[in-house]
């Protein structure tokens, strides 16, 4: 009885251990390297958004810097004791301290204009301090806003009229009374990374006369104000910098 031819069959291939362990290679190699480049695209998005959130705080504390010294007051102040202060100083208590206008006032609270601030370099903690009264009484307390954190130096440099440049201010003797020695800009460099030197020259208002009276700081400075001209600022907010 024939049976007719037999047909053979092949046994079906597969995948040999080494092709298996050499396949595992591969996707291991592109795991580890798509787990870096993960990793890369992480740690390179954080160093911008901690570059552009510090860009933010230099650039904010160099417009107060700039708004505080384009309001510049010429007014007479007194200390504690009463006795009268100099209209503004240049790296003689701190950085500088002065009178400024534009102190906004939106609870509409009995009290000027004007702020007298101060700006003080502790470390490399750059503070800005103001008091809540021209005329200080033994009870007033300063304020003190941290302005900008990891300043290396702050220098600040008085010029007057005829371009000449002071390290301190004010001037002693008759160059005090000089026309030509009327102060006209402040000059502020700051050393501050990762950005390095930032150098900025801002022009001060005329002093004209100043005043010499004891009037109060809570009272209204209406001449001051109609002769810093109808101009108004915003006053913004300054928040500790983490």
């Amino acid at each position: 009885m024939s049976t007719g031819p037999s047909v053979r069959t092949r046994p079906a291939a597969g995948f040999t251990l080494i092709e298996m362990l050499v396949a595992l290679g591969v996707f291991a190699v592109i795991g580890l390297l798509s787990a870096q480049i993960v990793t890369q695209m992480v740690d390179v998005n954080e160093r911008t958004r901690t570059r552009a959130d510090r860009l933010v705080n230099v650039q904010r504390a160099v417009e107060v810097l700039r708004r505080d010294i384009q309001q510049l007051a010429h007014r007479h102040v007194r200390d504690e004791l009463g006795d009268p202060v100099p209209t503004l100083d240049v790296n003689q208590i701190g950085l500088m301290r002065f009178t400024r206008r534009g102190w906004s006032n939106p609870l509409e609270l009995k009290r000027s204009e004007l702020q007298r601030v101060a700006y003080v370099l502790e470390g490399e903690l750059l503070y800005r301090v103001f008091w809540p009264v021209l005329d200080r009484g033994a009870e007033t307390q300063p304020v003190s806003q941290l302005l900008l954190d990891g300043v290396e130096t702050v220098e600040v440099t008085a010029i007057d009229v005829s371009g000449r440049r002071h390290a301190y201010w004010p001037l002693a003797g008759e160059s005090a009374d000089d026309p030509e020695r009327e102060l006209a800009a402040f000059e502020i460099r700051l050393a501050v990374p990762p950005y390095g030197e930032i150098d900025r020259l801002w022009a001060v208002p005329f002093s004209g006369v100043p005043r010499e009276d004891g009037e109060s700081g809570d009272e209204d400075a209406e001449e001051d104000q109609e002769d810093a001209g109808d101009e108004r600022f915003e006053e913004t907010p300054i928040d500790a910098v983490s």
